[in-house]
């Protein structure tokens, strides 16, 4: 399964936002850099407890999210 945005509406978002333009086919490269300064496991703790099983948190890692969507130092 391919993930892909509405490149429309993500390019309006982040120019909302983050008040740059970006290359809609830029978006991978722009969440590889996002994602690698997170701290997993403040957002591990963070999200904890809103899951049924808590324990499921622990999935929660840049390697997951880097493999779901195929983000391989983009």
């Amino acid at each position: 399964m391919k993930i892909t945005p509405n490149k429309v509406f993500l390019g309006n978002a982040i120019l909302q936002t983050e008040g740059i333009e970006i290359n809609p086919t830029d978006w991978p490269g722009l969440l590889y850099e996002r994602l690698s300064q997170l701290n997993f496991t403040l957002v591990q703790k963070d999200v904890q407890s809103f899951l049924k099983q808590p324990d499921d948190a622990q999935l929660i890692t840049q390697e997951n999210f880097n493999r779901i969507l195929n983000l391989n130092n983009q």
